[in-house]
């Protein structure tokens, strides 16, 4: 739980900071810690998003492999 926390932290930390892939990142490890499928849809989702904006092919097609088998896209 204290890791959830710590997260939540740096994701409101980053909100208005223009770094892409810390955010995905930190999305990819809230979802790891989340066992509700929602809400790892949702921050594998933003994590995905940010992943677009970086530039990231490994991680894009890594993501949306992982969206597909949540049926999340």
């Amino acid at each position: 739980m204290q890791q959830l926390h710590h997260i939540d932290a740096e994701l409101h930390r980053l909100h208005d900071t223009p770094d892409p892939q810390q955010h995905s990142q930190i999305h990819e490890r809230a979802a790891r810690l989340l066992p509700d499928p929602a809400e790892q849809r949702f921050h594998l989702t933003h994590a995905w998003v940010y992943a677009l904006v970086h530039g990231e092919p490994t991680n894009i097609d890594r993501l949306e492999t992982t969206l597909r088998q949540l049926d999340a896209l």
